[in-house]
């Protein structure tokens, strides 16, 4: 139906073995900014839809 039902961000930096989602835990200071995640889902989505040499 295209609805997402969990999603995850991790701070690669500081959380390398990706343990810690931060994106709408507790601590809403943790979640990164709208656009980002528009831009990030944005890429996901032409990641999904690629075929051969264009793809990331």
């Amino acid at each position: 139906n295209g609805n997402v039902a969990f999603r995850e961000y991790y701070r690669l930096q500081t959380d390398p073995g990706e343990l810690t989602n931060v994106l709408r835990d507790s601590t809403t200071a943790n979640d990164p900014p709208a656009a980002e995640l528009t831009q990030l889902a944005q890429q996901l989505a032409a990641a999904r839809t690629c075929v051969g040499a264009q793809c990331p």
